[in-house]
């Protein structure tokens, strides 16, 4: 049961003006821990840290973000085979800020490698988004994630935060110049012509994520998680080209979703796509040469998770539930003095 607004009032009345600044200051702390999602706000002393990786994939940081004193070092160690970079978003663009720092892309970091971690001492207070070169991208797109660098007892990180991946996204379109969508096409197997705008394809260079190069990922009747690398699994066609084929296609109607990806099979977020639906046949082609299809299921656009746009820091909160209870606080004083 609730309490009536007029003794709620009368209560808030009696409160000294102290006492009710205490109370909305511990609400905002409150709301602090509340959003943090379980993550500490705050460091007492310098602390060293260690981010792990998977020995699979998807790979991702974990933790994904951490938060630290000046003068605390983080080191990586990935477990497992596969070879990992952690280098801060402005290595990879210029746009995302500083490069700050890279464990190279020439020595790769592995748990069974030469290079097995990778540390760094951070000193300056500020928010540092990084990224795995092999499995992620800036923004935090994939493997990535944040370090956050504040002096012991401070509830709110300094500095600029980190650049999200909608502003880092290339201005870029693809589009289908055949087969047209709805077409009938004879046989198993199908050729595809693309097209791009804004960019160029181009043979996957180690390490980068260009604005202005990458290539097609071509999904067919198939489901992948964009936030995450595009694995070469049965579905999925790769082409650094403006034309593929796609094999061994099977009679019925059928769904393509184009995805243009960095050098990595990493999507871009919001991801850059296609997609058209077109029917194989095993028998002749229709005289008029690819009628539409008259059943053709609906286009399921892939996943795309929270596609590196929704990060599991909570930072950008707790600027505005603090800003939200001071706000109410003031409101409550001013009602009190009124009264």
């Amino acid at each position: 049961m609730g309490v009536p607004s007029s003794k709620l009032g009368a209560f808030v009345r009696r409160l000294p003006v102290s006492r009710l600044l205490a109370t909305v200051a511990l609400g905002a702390l409150g709301a602090i821990a509340l959003f943090s999602s379980g993550t500490a706000v705050s460091v007492s002393a310098a602390d060293d840290t260690t981010v792990t990786v998977p020995a699979q994939g998807p790979f991702v940081m974990a933790p994904k973000d951490v938060v630290v004193t000046p003068g605390s070092t983080v080191t990586w160690k990935p477990a497992g085979a596969a070879p990992h970079d952690f280098a801060s978003d402005g290595c990879g663009d210029s746009r995302a800020g500083a490069c700050v720092f890279d464990s190279g892309i020439s020595a790769l970091i592995s748990g069974t490698g030469a290079k097995q971690s990778y540390s760094f001492k951070f000193d300056n207070p500020g928010v540092y988004a990084y990224y795995c070169r092999i499995h992620g991208a800036p923004g935090g797109i994939g493997q990535a994630g944040t370090v956050t660098v504040m002096p012991a007892g401070a509830l709110i990180p300094s500095g600029a935060p980190p650049v999200p991946a909608s502003a880092l996204r290339p201005n870029v379109s693809v589009y289908v110049v055949s087969p047209s969508n709805g077409a009938t096409i004879n046989g198993d197997k199908v050729n595809v012509q693309l097209g791009v705008n804004g960019a160029t394809p181009r043979a996957p260079v180690n390490g980068e994520t260009s604005a202005t190069a990458g290539h097609f990922n071509l999904l067919l009747d198939t489901e992948v998680n964009l936030a995450n690398q595009i694995s070469a699994v049965p579905g999925v066609t790769r082409s650094n080209t403006t034309s593929a084929t796609l094999e061994n296609v099977r009679p019925g109607p059928h769904t393509l979703t184009v995805v243009w990806t960095y050098d990595n099979n990493i999507s871009p977020q919001p991801p850059i796509t296609s997609t058209l639906r077109f029917t194989t046949a095993a028998g002749a082609p229709p005289a008029d040469g690819g009628a539409p299809a008259a059943s053709i299921p609906a286009v399921r656009p892939p996943s795309t998770g929270d596609a590196g746009l929704a990060s599991n820091s909570a930072l950008p909160w707790y600027i505005a539930s603090a800003g939200f209870m001071l706000l109410a606080g003031a409101g409550i004083v001013t009602a009190r003095k009124r009264a």
